[in-house]
């Protein structure tokens, strides 16, 4: 019986929507307390997601169908119109300390440069697959990611800057970047990181106001964190209640945004904290799935670079919800407010989307063309004619 669906990988589109439809669940929820902007305000947030996720699906599915030569002829350019704009916001004045946007606080370049960036470095991998030198093999890749995140740290967004820097190092990696680079690459974070904390005021504020915090003591530098354990320690088992959060209505800030994984625990528990946890995870491992089935370089490499920016925003988001990390600024995927990170998201999926319908084209015309080369069952005992 044929299907009515499209030829796409339905359990990766499947994960994806319900954590879509999950997410703005909690969002409405996060953004529903008159504190946060009146009455009405939850139902102008559930407005303005649901054009986010409209223009997301969008390019999900324009990208889901177009062919990877295609996106890999175009990747180029892609990345070098995100750099162009990288550089440009900097001359741009600055919202809250950072200069990373465009139209106000509409578009986040950073958002998009992720994508752009890390669909280039799978190309240019790909490109110099058969190169045996490091130099000829992952120079060109290293120096795109380079450039690509010193323009975020002069805005100066030292959490988006370090995202891509990890999502950039996971991709090197799955495409077999030499053990002792990796090695001399952790050093060299390591180190950058030390310089950071000396001669940055503001990295050295974040780092000792994480590890410093104290729930029955909150000082002004350590309030948000404060706050955001208190929420998810008050959730108990089975939490407060859908839409019944008091840290939203009074203590915590930006509840809709980075910390809404600490309404999610204060609302539905440990049980609802987890369901986030896992259906991100499920949703990261099917992308790694598809990426290893691959025999091909760009395709395995494009794949397994969009499954590494899911896993570093949302990693790096839950361990600064649960005091494991510094604040960053950075969205929980598929959560967070934030349309740019959003549609983004959504992007890096339609990616992979492509790579599975792809490879599912490619391996359904190679069966066609075993049988049409096999003769016919019935003729196998047939007698020759004489």
């Amino acid at each position: 019986m044929k299907s009515f669906l499209p030829p796409l990988d339905h359990s990766l589109l499947f994960l994806l929507l319900l954590l879509i439809l999950f997410g703005t669940v909690m969002l409405y929820s996060a953004s529903s307390p008159e504190k946060s902007g009146g009455p009405e305000w939850g139902g102008k947030m559930l407005m303005r997601r649901a054009a986010q996720v409209f223009v997301g699906m969008g390019l999900l599915v324009m990208l889901a169908f177009l062919d990877l030569r295609i996106i890999r002829r175009l990747a180029p350019w892609a990345w070098g119109i995100s750099l162009v704009l990288l550089i440009a916001v900097l001359f741009l004045p600055g919202n809250r300390g950072t200069k990373g946007w465009l139209w106000g606080q509409s578009i986040q370049v950073a958002e998009a440069a992720r994508v752009s960036m890390l669909v280039f470095m799978a190309a240019l991998l790909a490109d110099f697959k058969d190169r045996k030198d490091f130099r000829g093999r992952y120079l060109w890749p290293i120096l795109v990611l380079a450039a690509s995140v010193i323009p975020i740290v002069l805005q100066p967004d030292y959490g988006s800057a370090l995202a891509l820097s990890f999502c950039g190092g996971f991709l090197l990696m799955a495409a077999g970047l030499p053990k002792r680079i990796i090695l001399a690459g952790l050093l060299l974070l390591a180190l950058v990181s030390v310089g950071g904390y000396q001669f940055s005021s503001r990295i050295q504020s974040r780092v000792d106001s994480t590890y410093r915090v104290d729930v029955t003591q909150l000082e002004d530098d350590t309030y948000q964190l404060g706050q955001s354990l208190i929420g998810i320690g008050a959730g108990g088992l089975r939490g407060e209640g859908p839409g019944k959060s008091r840290q939203k209505s009074f203590f915590l800030p930006d509840h809709h945004t980075d910390f809404i994984f600490a309404i999610v625990g204060e609302e539905l528990g440990i049980w609802g904290a987890l369901g986030v946890i896992v259906l991100l995870g499920l949703l990261i491992w099917r992308m790694m799935r598809i990426a290893f089935a691959q025999s091909e370089a760009f395709p395995r490499n494009l794949a397994a670079g969009m499954a590494s920016m899911i896993f570093v925003y949302a990693g790096l988001n839950l361990s600064v919800n649960l005091g494991l990390f510094p604040l960053t600024g950075l969205p929980l995927p598929f959560f967070s407010h934030g349309g740019s990170a959003l549609v983004m998201n959504m992007a890096g999926v339609g990616l992979v989307l492509s790579v599975a319908r792809q490879s599912q084209d490619r391996s359904g015309r190679r069966r066609i063309f075993r049988r049409e080369q096999e003769p016919a069952m019935e003729n196998l005992y047939r007698e020759p004619r004489p």
